[in-house]
């Protein structure tokens, strides 16, 4: 299992805050365990724990990608009316995260 120091010193991310780490690995783990179920998924397990990490702070942007499309305080604002939301975009975005790190056949398996 892929913890935070991981995710923070060898994957060097710092999207998720350590609290909310644990229920964004388990989402990331389920997505690539599906991966696992309908395609042949190599790599070892540096590769996976790195897998899992990307997909966690993919999973976190569309979340707040979501939850945020535009934001002002004072005179500060922030809009992110440019992403695309929908789940094939989404789905795009999961496999290109975990296909970083790991080798995602998607061709008919062999007998």
């Amino acid at each position: 299992m892929t913890d935070y120091e991981f995710y923070q010193y060898r994957y060097c991310g710092s999207a998720i805050p350590r609290e909310d780490w644990l229920a964004a690995r388990r989402e990331a783990e389920a997505v690539l365990a599906r991966y696992e179920r309908i395609y042949t998924v190599t790599g070892d397990d540096f590769a996976r724990n790195m897998a899992v990490c990307a997909l966690a702070d993919t999973l976190s942007y569309y979340a707040d990608a979501q939850t945020l499309s535009s934001a002002g305080i004072g005179s500060v604002s922030e809009t992110r009316a440019s992403v695309d939301l929908s789940p094939q975009a989404q789905s795009k975005a999961l496999y290109g995260a975990a296909s970083r790190y790991l080798e995602i056949y998607r061709g008919v398996r062999g007998c």
